[in-house]
């Protein structure tokens, strides 16, 4: 029986498989002095996830830009999106860096985060 804490997202893992990606997380974001905000995330962390492609035809559903390219990613980490006061986290996947821009968040019950992430440039 699969209860809440029994982190079903690491069980599939175990039988489609995962892949590595490197989580930074968000820390800080300070003005410099010319009026910039500058915005810190920790030294990246190893992360298992599932991630893969968001299809285009799904984006006007999801009220994404058909400009932007979008991964989706569930991993057994807390990822955090952006929000008003704070930049989403970031992370690496196949040499491209994404930001965390929606986020379905059931780590505190089960483990495990799922998200929406759009490539960004790299810094």
């Amino acid at each position: 029986m699969n209860v809440p804490g029994a982190n079903l997202l690491n069980k599939a893992l175990s039988v489609i498989g995962a892949q590595q990606i490197d989580l930074y997380a968000f820390e800080s974001s300070v003005t410099n002095e010319i009026g910039l905000d500058v915005i810190t995330y920790a030294a990246p962390v190893k992360l298992r996830a599932s991630v893969q492609a968001v299809p285009q035809e799904a984006y006007s559903d999801m009220g994404l830009d058909l400009s932007r390219e979008y991964i989706a990613i569930w991993g057994s980490a807390a990822l955090k999106k952006l929000t008003r006061n704070t930049s989403g986290d970031q992370v690496e996947f196949n040499g491209n860096r994404y930001e965390v821009m929606t986020e379905n968040d059931w780590f505190v019950v089960d483990g495990w985060t799922a998200v929406i992430a759009v490539r960004v440039p790299s810094p």
